[in-house]
């Protein structure tokens, strides 16, 4: 999709635009009509022409949206039920030309929080506002947040004309390529109109996705001295998904500062209070147990609804079991709250229509063949509760050259195995766990846990004996 900056309102569904009447309503007003005189046919409305009998059309339709692609543009069905229900947008890279610049399964952006209003007959994208934290039956505090929290409007979409999702420029805030100023690395992106496409649509019971071909040209330079590249043609494949949103947020945590959690920042107004006060939620699941009683009793329960990873099926085969043992082994600090077989991992299904890899519904490990010694695993939120939605793991192909440094550096003196160029595939398995379970972590809400470093007394660490049975550090983190 070249761009999400308008999308096409057609309330139809909705009953907003009333079909013609047929011919034979109108049968009582006939007047005498010669034998050769043909009857009129029935008057063809615009929806059923463009949308029903146009057969290039593809339609992919839905309770939350529908979707038509039709001559190169995109239409979205809006029916009155979505109005003011919040939804997230977001990008993800499916493919690219240039993975340096565009990491297969990558989220550039942060998805935008908006919902459709509609006032008098005109529907509006516009930004959904989370309000503070207030007493809700105040009606004089509800009356001043409600004129204080107007959503910003993004888009106009009149309801009787048809306009569409697909323009000649692109949304800044769903751009997979931005230009960037002032560090190391430079880089100037400009959108190519002429060489994007929209390619597949797809639209399911509460999101829809939208795939499309995005080309830019190109130019990088090094700290402003040296250009790397100068208007080169990059072209990705971006899925676009528009996700609704829980009717009913999930109930926050408060964040509590000894413990380091991704968090998610609010307000509160108390009237009791001289200031309107700040405070964070943190970012977690929505882990509640199957069977609530049993959980009481202390029985180890499982979740109603368990966290699913999938396996990206473009991993290399060696890294397919260390990476399922790094993510089932979270389950072992789950028990401890009173939860089994909370993590899942699974492979891409191959029988599953509804399943895509690149639909921020769906959490998946990715396999990225780029050179960074590294992995990311990154989270997005609901943005009302701080409920993690979507995570994903990012593994770079480089991080094995990463692995042998460590694993050489810091265990060379005490395990003889990686006292070569090569080292053992079981060893540089146990390497690869332990990266993906602490990139897990950071998908479960935990941030870099620092002082776990340092709780360890220097002649502890000395101690083999201490260390084979501890470690070298508290936290995976």
């Amino acid at each position: 999709m070249r761009s999400l900056s308008k999308l096409c309102v057609l309330l139809l569904a909705a009953g907003l635009l009333i079909a013609p009447a047929s011919g034979a309503a109108a049968s009582k007003s006939k007047k005498k009509k010669s034998k050769t005189e043909e009857v009129a046919k029935p008057k063809v409305d615009k929806y059923t022409k463009m949308f029903v009998n146009d057969k290039s059309c593809l339609t992919a339709k839905g309770p939350f949206l529908t979707l038509h692609k039709l001559k190169g543009k995109l239409y979205v069905e809006v029916p009155l039920k979505t109005i003011g229900r919040e939804m997230l947008i977001a990008s993800t890279i499916s493919e690219a030309s240039d993975t340096n610049l565009g990491t297969i399964g990558y989220k550039p952006t942060d998805p935008i929080h908006v919902k459709f209003t509609r006032i008098d007959t005109t529907i509006y994208l516009s930004q959904a506002v989370v309000p503070p934290v207030h007493d809700t039956n105040d009606p004089h505090m509800s009356k001043a947040i409600g004129r204080s929290t107007l959503p910003a409007i993004i888009h106009s979409f009149p309801t009787r004309r048809s306009s569409d999702l697909y323009q000649k420029k692109q949304n800044e805030l769903l751009a997979p390529i931005k230009s960037t100023k002032g560090g190391v690395v430079n880089i100037t992106g400009k959108f190519k109109s002429e060489g994007s496409v929209i390619d597949q649509i797809k639209s399911f019971e509460d999101n829809v996705t939208v795939k499309s071909y995005l080309s830019y040209s190109v130019t990088a330079d090094l700290l402003g001295l040296m250009v790397i590249k100068k208007d080169e043609p990059m072209t990705l494949k971006v899925t676009r998904t528009i996700l609704l949103l829980p009717e009913e947020a999930m109930r926050p945590r408060l964040a509590d500062s000894r413990i380091g959690i991704f968090l998610t920042d609010m307000s509160r107004i108390n009237g009791k209070k001289d200031k309107i006060e700040d405070f964070s939620v943190i970012n977690r699941w929505n882990i509640q147990p199957k069977d609530m009683e049993a959980w009481k009793r202390g029985e180890l329960v499982e979740p109603a609804k368990p966290i699913v990873f999938y396996l990206d099926d473009a991993f290399p085969a060696l890294g397919r079991e260390p990476i399922r043992r790094g993510v089932l082994r979270w389950n072992k600090a789950f028990e401890k709250i009173g939860f089994k077989n909370v993590m899942h991992i699974e492979d891409f299904p191959k029988d599953d229509p509804e399943f895509d890899p690149d639909n921020i519904k769906y959490s998946c490990i990715r396999y990225a063949p780029i050179a960074i010694a590294n992995a990311m695993g990154p989270s997005w939120v609901d943005p009302r509760s701080g409920e993690i939605l979507n995570a994903s793991v990012y593994v770079y192909h480089d991080v094995m050259k990463l692995l042998n440094n460590w694993l050489f550096v810091q265990t060379a003196q005490a395990d003889e195995r990686v006292r070569a160029v090569t080292i053992p595939e079981e060893v540089i398995g146990d390497g690869l766990r332990y990266v993906v379970a602490h990139e897990v972590g950071h998908c479960l809400g935990y941030m870099h846990n620092m002082s776990a470093s340092a709780v360890i007394p220097v002649d502890s660490l000395r101690s083999p004996s201490f260390t084979q049975k501890y470690g070298t550090t508290t936290s995976i983190m």
